[in-house]
């Protein structure tokens, strides 16, 4: 964030920006011309700029799978492991599940489905709940009624469980 940007008052700039370093290993296998699997594992190291509060040390393991344009289904679909571990001893660390899915499913090139899905860690700009667990997701159908005319349903959710100080969420 730019110096002086501010939002309900918090200076994003001292509260989010970050240097991030992180290391990876993975493999990909080409299980058909339009299907990829991989495997990765990651470890990642978030330092903040204005305050350590934030800092924290990131392992995160897991598998995809890419599905390529020209297949029925499109997009990729992730899940693995992540352990989230805070340098602030007053921080509760994270250990779990999560996931994240942008797909689009086309039925009879008149139906499009688009499907989000997410759940990991995420940072929060309050100092008193530096991180939390945002998990959700959303559906876009479009149907093609004829020529240029589209009729359109969208619907989404979205949870989050802030962390405090302290460690009760």
């Amino acid at each position: 964030y730019d110096s002086g940007e501010r939002f309900r008052g918090v200076d994003l700039a001292g509260e989010l920006n970050r240097r991030s370093e992180s290391a990876g290993v993975g493999a990909k296998f080409a299980v058909t011309p339009l299907t990829t699997i991989s495997a990765t594992v990651e470890l990642q190291r978030d330092r903040f700029e204005g305050s350590s509060l934030r800092d924290a040390n990131i392992l995160r393991v897991g598998p995809a799978v890419e599905f390529a344009t020209g297949a029925a289904i499109t997009g990729r679909v992730s899940v693995g492991y992540r352990e989230f571990r805070p340098l602030h001893t007053g921080l509760p660390r994270h250990r779990g599940f999560v996931a994240s899915a942008a797909t689009t499913i086309a039925v009879l090139e008149r139906t499009v489905f688009d499907v989000q899905a997410n759940r990991d860690v995420v940072y929060s700009l309050d100092a008193t709940s530096p991180y939390y667990l945002a998990a959700g997701g959303g559906l876009t159908v479009t149907h093609r009624l004829a020529g240029p005319v589209d009729v359109i349903g969208i619907g989404a959710w979205q949870r989050l469980r802030y962390q405090m100080l302290g460690g009760s969420p």
